[in-house]
């Protein structure tokens, strides 16, 4: 199923630019974004999104390396998959803090098992980003269309209607 949302999600994606009601972000704003919610993803102009990119674990939004907001889950997901369980104070003790974190890091999941939950996760993020053009503007109670894209409501809700039947499907499928 998670391999299929992917195929979903990569042939709905040029469909899905021209509706999108949520702006893709640049990795640095990306970063930002996600440490404002108090998650402790790394970088400053890059880092940990584009990593967990380039290691298969979380889908591209664009080929211009641009990210939706949606992906927070799947870095939230890492992240605290990634999270050493130690306590702060545990670095006064210098002498065996070295064998401490060897012993540490036995019990942290393998990055097959990372790769395997944050996969699933990132299956989600997509599912909800192909979700967005349908139903973001009913949460929100507000339509954003491109100029470039569309010149009335009735021409964005022309090009949704197969857009909306295809994701729709999907889901509707046993």
């Amino acid at each position: 199923m998670i391999t299929e949302i992917h195929r979903l999600f990569k042939e709905n994606l040029e469909a899905y630019s021209k509706l999108n009601q949520n702006d893709l972000i640049s990795e640095s704003k990306m970063i930002r974004f996600t440490k404002d919610r108090g998650i402790a993803v790394s970088g400053v102009v890059t880092g940990d999104p584009s990593r967990f990119v380039e290691l298969g674990w979380i889908t591209n939004d664009s080929v211009n390396g641009f990210f939706h907001p949606f992906r927070m889950y799947p870095y939230l997901k890492a992240i605290k998959l990634c999270e050493l369980k130690v306590t702060p104070t545990s670095s006064i003790n210098r002498d065996s803090f070295r064998d401490f974190l060897s012993r540490v890091s036995e019990f942290l999941p393998s990055l097959e098992e990372i790769a395997a939950e944050v996969s699933l996760a990132d299956s989600i993020s997509c599912l909800a980003i192909l979700l967005e053009p349908i139903y973001w503007p009913k949460i929100i109670n507000k339509t954003k269309m491109s100029i470039s894209n569309y010149s009335s409501v009735e021409e964005f809700e022309w090009e949704i209607k197969p857009y909306k039947e295809r994701i729709l499907a999907f889901i509707r499928k046993p």
